[in-house]
């Protein structure tokens, strides 16, 4: 599936998640992020860019929101429990 609307928000230059600005289907591409999702996203959620290791920062608004707890794959939406 390909589509030109934007599909998520980069809040910061050094983020390593975006965030979905509406529910995106598997196999969508986010063009803007140079990927494409492995995995639905729901909306409001956040997407790895890249993989992160255990105990790796993940940033959002360009700070530190946490650690992953394990790995982390880009392209597959993280959440928190």
């Amino acid at each position: 599936m390909t589509t030109s609307t934007v599909l998520t928000i980069r809040l910061h230059g050094a983020d390593n998640v975006v965030v979905a600005r509406k529910e995106i289907a598997a196999g969508s591409k986010i063009a803007e992020e140079k990927i494409t999702c492995r995995d639905p996203i729901p909306f409001g959620h956040k997407v790895a860019t890249m993989d992160i290791q255990p105990d790796a920062p993940v940033r959002k608004f360009g700070q530190i929101i946490g650690f992953a707890s394990g790995p982390v794959s880009m392209f597959t939406p993280i959440t928190w429990h």
